[in-house]
């Protein structure tokens, strides 16, 4: 292999890494971790990882699909909504989805500006919810300074520094030198 070949795929990986790391910390994680907490006899109390949680193994498992009970019938709700969600609700939103994009593109449609901005406009709505918030948080007397003020740091106005936000929270907390100009 050789070196450019090398050097391409460690920035291929260093690309990907933090998509790889996110995912294994908030998916593969807490899969893994239900996975052995359903190995052990749990009661809810305390953390499942201290050596005095007995291993059952399958037990649980076992106990699940040969006793009669109201873990059963919550486990059989629990598939049968499943079910229904993945072969009937999913398929139908997708056909759905599908087919108001093609009535909506097409020409016939008389007033098809209105039908785009109608359904596009819970995503714009969000985005205003978000915006808000965002004002909210960095506002001067917003809660960021608030929380830099517990720490005896005075912050700035946000936005009225030609820096930016990202800049000037970096050199709030010592990360950047804050006079300096972002690069």
């Amino acid at each position: 292999m050789t070196i450019s070949k090398t050097r391409e795929n460690l920035a291929g990986w260093l690309f990907v890494a933090p998509v790889v790391v996110i995912l294994g910390l908030f998916m593969l994680a807490p899969i893994l971790m239900a996975l052995w907490v359903s190995l052990t006899d749990w009661n809810g109390q305390g953390s499942p990882f201290r050596g005095s949680v007995p291993f059952v193994g399958v037990d649980n498992y076992t106990r699940l699909f040969t006793e009669e009970g109201l873990a059963r019938q919550d486990f059989m709700t629990s598939v049968r909504n499943n079910v229904y969600y993945v072969a009937i609700v999913v398929p139908l939103q997708t056909v759905l989805a599908l087919g108001l994009a093609l009535i909506v593109n097409s020409r016939l449609l008389k007033g098809r500006t209105f039908f785009r901005a109608a359904f596009f406009f819970p995503s714009v709505t969000s985005s205003v919810a978000i915006s808000v918030v965002f004002l909210f948080v960095f506002a001067n007397s917003g809660a960021v300074n608030a929380l830099l003020g517990l720490f005896g740091i005075d912050g700035p106005q946000w936005f009225a520094d030609s820096r930016g936000v990202l800049h000037l929270l970096l050199g709030s907390v010592g990360l950047v030198d804050p006079a300096a100009p972002p690069e």
